[in-house]
């Protein structure tokens, strides 16, 4: 589902560089007084992230 992104006081920090890679992605929009609608491929990070925890068990196993 779309996400609007709102500024916030103060500094980002760690999440700086998370809102710019969505806001890339096309999964973040800037929030710009209207409900738009929007479409973007849908993120598959838990299964990507998945996938890797079983490499690294995998590897781990066999050292």
């Amino acid at each position: 589902k779309p996400v609007f992104g709102l500024p916030v006081a103060g500094d980002p920090g760690k999440f700086r560089r998370l809102y710019a890679e969505l806001e890339a992605y096309g999964a973040v929009r800037p929030f710009l007084g209207r409900l738009d609608r929007w479409r973007y491929r849908p993120l598959r990070e838990t299964g990507r992230a998945a996938q890797r925890v079983l490499e690294i068990l995998d590897a781990k196993s066999h050292s």
